[in-house]
C-alpha cells in the first residue's frame, strides 16, 4: 500500500529540486538551535533531523551532493546568526 501511495504522490511531484536541500538546511538549524540551548528536546530534533536528511535521498527529492550543501548552509547560517545576534555571550543570558 505504500509504495502505490508513494508512486501516486509522487505524480505530482517534480522530479528535480533545488540545490541545496532547504528541508536540510532547516532541520540542521533546528538541531543546532536545540543543541545551544541545552534542551531536553534536542536527541528527539536530532532524530527528527537526521530522518529527513535520510529521506530527501531516498525518496529521490534530492541528490547526495544538495545534502550535503543543505548541511553546510545550516551550519553557516547558524554561525552567522550567532554573530549577528550575539548567541551565547554572557550578556544575552537573561532573554
Amino acid at each position: 500500500i505504500f509504495d502505490f501511495l508513494y508512486l501516486k504522490i509522487n505524480e505530482f511531484v517534480k522530479p528535480y529540486n533545488a540545490f541545496p536541500s532547504l528541508h536540510v538546511a532547516i532541520s540542521t538549524i533546528c538541531a543546532l538551535g536545540f543543541w545551544k540551548a541545552r534542551s531536553k528536546l534536542f536527541v528527539s530534533m536530532l532524530i527528527w533531523a537526521i530522518l529527513i536528511i535520510f529521506s530527501t535521498v531516498l525518496t529521490k527529492q534530492h541528490y547526495f551532493l544538495d545534502v550535503v550543501s543543505g548541511l553546510f548552509l545550516g551550519f553557516l547560517s547558524f554561525k552567522v546568526s550567532e554573530k549577528i545576534f550575539h548567541i551565547g555571550k554572557e550578556e544575552n543570558r537573561e532573554l
